[in-house]
Order: structure tokens, then sequence, then C-alpha cells
């Protein structure tokens, strides 16, 4: 195979990478009312609200955040408080303090709980 060739196919695998990295997810950083977000945004369609409760929705999931209650595509499933952190990964997981509420793409609708309380065995 020609240099010419050879060289063409590495700036076509490099042009094909640099596109793959395009298509990650963006991450927004925030608080609101005292809650710390991170939020992997749905490259498809999302939207974050921040006046009035806070709100994310995309095509696959909807959070809100109203008076500490934390619902995920209309179930509440958790409270937070401020300096409580929440998290939406890029798989759709919802977290609170690193505990999962909701179990995104791979399962799990987790259920009510005070996050930061006693687990009962």
């Amino acid at each position: 195979m020609s240099f010419r060739i050879q060289a063409g196919l590495i700036a076509i695998t490099v042009a094909l990478i640099g596109l793959g990295g395009c298509m990650s997810p963006t991450v927004w950083k925030g608080t609101h009312e005292g809650v710390r977000y991170v939020i992997h945004r749905d490259q498809k369609l999302s939207r974050i609200a921040k006046t009035g409760p806070f709100m994310y929705d995309s095509t696959e999931l909807t959070v809100v955040v109203d008076h500490g209650a934390v619902s995920v595509n209309g179930k509440t499933l958790a409270h937070v408080k401020s300096g409580d952190r929440l998290e939406v990964t890029a798989e759709g997981m919802v977290t609170v303090n690193g505990s999962v509420i909701y179990g995104g793409k791979y399962g799990g609708t987790g259920t009510i709980q005070q996050v930061g309380a006693a687990q009962v065995p």
C-alpha cells in the first residue's frame, strides 16, 4: 500500500474518531435552590428549566424537583434538601448523593426513600 493511501486512511480514521467524540452527551452542572445537579444531557432532544421547580426533560426521561420532592417520569422517588447532589447519567440513571433512585435504560424504577436515612434490613 502506498504512503498516500495510508496517510488518507489515517486521516479518515482520525476524522471519524473526532465525529464520534462530538456525539458524547453534554454535561450540565449547576445549582438550583441549594441542590447541586450534574446532568448528562440527551443529545436527541432535551431541555433544562431552572425557574420555578427544577426540570430536566428529554425524549425518555423527565426529572422534576419541586419543594424537595424528586419525581422521575411522574413518580415521586426521593426527597432532596440544600447541599444534596442529584445526577442524571448518560445511561438515564438518576442518583441522589450517589444512591440510585431510578435505574435508567438498564432497569429498575426505584422506590420512595429519604436519602441519607438509615436503611432497614
